[in-house]
């Protein structure tokens, strides 16, 4: 005879084992894009550390780029925004993360505080377009850093444009074309790299 009470009783503990499992399985997955976020945070407050002046414009050369689009590529559009909002609040706090060691809003009101606004924006464009693919080949994350990286450089140009009195060929000039051959090969390292490392990008985009 069949101890109905006994299986039911094991079928509640089963079931409480996996909601357990999967509420661990949850909270491990939000506690490792929390601290990707922050990781991505931090690494383009690092980029704005390698600073490299270029003449005839206000714009200097930094490497903050390809952690902004890498964030986007990597942890979707949610994730690559709040990477860059992140790194914008610490900036506003006071903190010295922008380029030159510098903070507040001083900075985001200068010349250059055009880009700070696009990181948010071209993390989170880049995110959207890789999270409409599966399996993105690298032609298509070519394609969609490449169009993070536009919106990054049309936000800087139209605040730089502020600054040369509205001149919007001489900001493209001074805040995007001088730097285009730099860009084309950070595009490609970062879309090889969300390339190599699709293994891990769906479970946390």
């Amino acid at each position: 005879m069949i101890n109905t009470d006994r299986l039911s009783r094991n079928s509640g503990e089963a079931g409480s084992i996996l909601r357990i499992q999967g509420t661990q399985s949850v909270a491990t997955r939000a506690a490792l894009r929390a601290a990707l976020i922050c990781g991505f945070c931090l690494l383009t407050w690092a980029g704005a550390l390698i600073r490299v002046p270029i003449p005839g414009t206000p714009v200097p050369m930094t490497l903050q780029t390809i952690p902004v689009l890498l964030s986007g590529a990597l942890l979707g559009p949610a994730g690559g925004g709040a990477s860059q909002a992140l790194y914008l609040l610490v900036g506003l706090s006071g903190a010295p993360a922008f380029s030159g060691g510098t903070s507040g809003f001083a900075h985001l009101a200068g010349p250059t505080g055009g880009y700070l606004v696009g990181f948010f924006l071209g993390a989170s464009l880049v995110g959207w377009l890789v999270r409409r693919r599966r399996d993105p080949g690298l032609g298509y994350l070519v394609l969609s850093v490449l169009a993070g990286s536009v919106v990054i450089f049309a936000a800087g140009i139209a605040h730089l444009a502020l600054f040369l009195g509205g001149n919007l060929a001489s900001a493209a000039l001074q805040g995007a074309v001088i730097f285009l051959p730099w860009d084309i090969l950070k595009v490609a390292a970062v879309a090889a790299t969300a390339r190599l490392l699709r293994p891990i990008r769906s479970p946390l985009s």
